[in-house]
């Protein structure tokens, strides 16, 4: 069973845009949560589009980016799902941000593990 709490605005907006059935959209949306390219990842035009959609600040902070999808969380609730325009999609773009996070935390825990330096 899911965490995250599926509004029934985003079920059907899922359904609409996606086409896809409830167990998948379940699915989606814990990965999502757990694996997306957080809204403060995101650089260059994609941020600027995502900037672009009016969502306000508050909510940009839950924004996630997965598999070619921006997934919209509010209080750890799926509020709704649209799919990126393809120029957004290009291969590779969620991988070089989570690799990029990742050398951030490794590079944070080796900091933490030599301690500070003066």
């Amino acid at each position: 069973m899911s965490c995250v709490v599926i509004t029934d605005h985003a079920r059907a907006r899922y359904k609409e845009r996606m086409g896809m059935s409830k167990s998948r959209m379940e699915k989606d949306a814990e990965q999502a949560w757990k694996n997306g390219v957080r809204w403060d990842e995101v650089s260059g035009s994609l941020r600027r589009y995502i900037d672009g959609q009016h969502f306000g600040s508050k909510i940009l902070a839950s924004i996630r980016v997965y598999c070619g999808r921006v997934y919209i969380f509010k209080n750890g609730a799926l509020i709704t799902v649209f799919e990126l325009p393809p120029k957004y999609r290009r291969k590779g773009t969620e991988e070089r941000i989570r690799s990029r996070r990742e050398k951030i935390e490794d590079e944070e825990a080796k900091e933490e593990e030599g301690g500070t330096q003066c």
